[in-house]
């Protein structure tokens, strides 16, 4: 215990910290707190004080601040569930469903088509080749809805026609890609599924439900907000910046899996969801804009690639690989965003 009050006080430090550099930056601050994260990982505490790193995290001490993550997705995601207006899907319905499939359909394509050409050299032994290709088709098809809720709400743009079409887009989205991923664990493990997908879906969708009950927004104690976002949440990225080793990214092989895996998510869910939004009847402005808010991965991308890590799905460069993807396209959203708004032409 004293050395989990430890980890968890130089976790949350450094994660306020990051999320304080990445709001000067214009960034979300889920950017900083996963860069933070990465950072007290091999990628740099372990490369510049080993010593230290293996003081602060040695092995036996990860199933418990393993347990420690999985209860702080677990109330953000009941937090999200409580968050979220089911009528943002019907005031955009059609849109929605258009750019929603394009966004789902096309990186799943693309993500299980890199299933087929990676398996030889990137899938652990024994892991079953139906898994992996599902596995990566659900990987690029997950949009961060909590991250995107956010984003959206600091640009002022929650009750914009753009907004209300993003968060519709997203909740499908995430909405088929967690089916995909009970489906993918279920495959890996040989049985019924994983719990963790099934256990965070469930609390996402009681907490929707609840809501839903009451027609209403549901007031949540603020000391319970700040304990899942300052404290639990932090822990979550944390340990997913402990298994992550950007060093081995420095090979021109992995660097160049790292561009492949990059390219394709881009392509999927950017460029996919932006021409579908063009033939839903959106202007060429509102269309791209769209297509950049739905390429946010973030912290649901995070989630799903945990699974994967834990099952043996992923090897550590490809586990690596996207979760450099997932912190790239959700820093990109901003930026994106601006660069439309100055360009703007309907």
């Amino acid at each position: 215990m004293p050395l989990l009050l430890l980890q968890t006080a130089v976790i949350v430090a450094c994660a306020r910290a990051g999320a304080a550099i990445a709001k000067r930056l214009g960034q979300p601050e889920v950017v900083g707190e996963i860069a933070a994260g990465l950072a007290l990982g091999p990628s740099l505490l372990g490369s510049v004080l080993p010593s230290a790193s293996a003081a602060l995290f040695p092995p036996e001490s990860m199933e418990r601040l393993r347990v420690a993550a999985q209860a702080g997705i677990v109330l953000f995601m009941f937090l999200t569930g409580l968050d979220f207006d089911l009528t943002t899907l019907r005031s955009q319905a059609r849109a929605a469903l258009l750019v929603a499939a394009a966004s789902i359909c096309l990186p799943f394509a693309l993500g299980a088509g890199l299933g087929v050409a990676l398996i030889e050299g990137h899938a652990p032994a024994g892991t079953p080749t139906g898994a992996f290709i599902l596995f990566l088709g659900t990987a690029m098809s997950v949009t961060a809805f909590p991250v995107l809720a956010r984003v959206l709400r600091e640009r002022g743009m929650t009750r914009s026609k753009l907004g209300t079409a993003a968060l519709a887009c997203a909740a499908l989205d995430d909405a088929v890609a967690w089916a995909l991923l009970a489906l993918a664990t279920a495959l890996a493990s040989g049985r019924g599924g994983h719990g963790a997908p099934w256990t965070t879906l469930g609390s996402f969708t009681a907490g929707a439900a609840l809501r839903a009950l009451r027609g209403r927004a549901i007031d949540v104690p603020r000391a319970v907000e700040r304990a899942s976002e300052y404290l639990l949440m932090p822990l979550f990225f944390a340990l997913s910046g402990l298994r992550t080793r950007l060093g081995l990214l420095a090979s021109p092989e992995t660097f160049a899996l790292f561009l492949v895996v990059m390219t394709a998510a881009v392509a999927g869910k950017f460029a996919g969801g932006a021409a579908a939004a063009r033939a839903a009847g959106l202007g060429r402005s509102d269309s791209l804009a769209l297509g950049a808010l739905i390429n946010t991965r973030g912290l649901m991308e995070l989630v799903v690639l945990n699974v994967g890590y834990d099952l043996g799905i992923l090897s550590g460069e490809l586990f690596s690989s996207l979760v450099l993807m997932a912190l790239a396209t959700t820093c990109m959203t901003g930026p994106a965003l601006d660069l439309i708004e100055r360009r703007r032409v309907d």
